[in-house]
């Protein structure tokens, strides 16, 4: 039976975190995307197959090849998108374009799309988006109305390169880029004039730049990981054009930050940044609080490299295991300000 039980539980006394664990009645490590409201999630079936499990039942959605791979996100639970990429075992370069595919859970029939990696959804679903390494296009799409598509060309020459990618309300595309030598830049592509604009260059390579955005605002990450590492956390208006006007929020000597996730609270906005330990630098997700102005730490896993917003919270996927921020009352297991002494 494919039915998942999904259940917090405190980890036992042995282990070296505070943080609950995700636990499920099948390998946590085959789910794709799990909803704990309703019991239904997305889960890899045995070798190249993604299906859906819900109510007790279950049904494919994809089969392929014996070695590929599945990734799933979504928006509101009925409309997904999917892609299947060959085991990277089986492909020589990282930097390999996925098939993508759009599926409705009603219909249940997957309609390939296009190409490439990092799809994801904007703006609650109106808009779509997708990278092609091969082609090196961002691809944007309005959903209900799919004539309404955008190719933006990336100029950077590396071949590993991927863009951050944020619509605004305003119909507005946010996305990096990188120049000859490498440096990044913060760019905005305008759907109804289909000009582009350079907003914000970067006068180094070893600095990079994370998005994130909410109704009104535009969030930028700035960080570095050299031995000049630092941290930015800014906020820019969509009404705005110059950069000038952005809002520093927050600023920290240690680096790199990555991963700036919005949305999951009014509050707070997300990231994962490097921090000073005991026995050397650490990397933890943190949060910055808009109403006292502060960062607080919460985990303790000491190499945090991933953070998945499902649901209104937040997963932490960490040596073939899941973690949860917040206990069943929703209150944070770790909550400890971020105090940093100045470099």
């Amino acid at each position: 039976m494919a039915y998942i039980n999904i259940i917090l539980f405190s980890i036992f006394s042995f282990a070296k975190t505070d943080l609950l664990e995700l636990t499920a009645k099948q390998n946590i490590q085959t789910l794709r995307l799990f909803y704990k409201k309703n019991d239904s999630n997305f889960y890899q079936r045995g070798k190249g197959s993604l299906a859906f499990s819900s109510n007790y039942k279950a049904f494919q959605v994809l089969n392929d090849d014996i070695s590929s791979q599945y990734g799933v996100t979504t928006f509101d639970n009925s409309t997904f998108l999917l892609w299947k990429k060959f085991d990277i075992n089986r492909v020589l370069s990282p930097a390999k374009d996925a098939e993508i595919f759009l599926y409705n859970i009603k219909e249940k029939k997957p309609e390939r799309i296009g190409n490439g990696v990092s799809p994801q959804f904007h703006n609650d679903g109106k808009y779509f988006s997708y990278y092609s390494y091969t082609k090196k296009v961002l691809t944007v799409t309005k959903l209900d109305n799919r004539s309404r598509s955008y190719s933006i060309k990336i100029n950077s020459k590396s071949p590993y390169f991927s863009p951050e990618v944020k619509i605004s309300s305003k119909g507005k595309v946010y996305f990096t880029d990188q120049n000859d030598k490498m440096n990044m830049g913060l760019l905005s592509f305008d759907m109804e004039s289909r000009k582009r604009e350079l907003i914000y260059k970067l006068n180094e390579p070893t600095v990079n730049l994370s998005l994130c955005s909410t109704e009104d605002n535009l969030y930028i990450l700035e960080s570095s990981a050299t031995q000049k590492s630092f941290t930015n956390l800014y906020r820019f208006s969509h009404l705005e054009r110059d950069i000038s006007k952005r809002d520093f929020l927050f600023q920290s000597s240690v680096g790199p930050a990555h991963s700036l996730i919005c949305n999951v609270d009014k509050e707070r906005i997300y990231m994962i940044k490097g921090i000073h330990g005991v026995s050397g630098n650490i990397s933890e997700l943190i949060s910055y609080k808009f109403s006292d102005k502060k960062a607080y730490i919460h985990s303790d896993l000491k190499f945090v490299t991933n953070a998945m917003p499902i649901e209104n919270e937040i997963y932490i996927p960490f040596r073939k295991k899941i973690y949860t921020l917040k206990d069943k009352e929703g209150k944070f297991v770790i909550n400890k300000e971020l105090v940093e002494k100045d470099e």
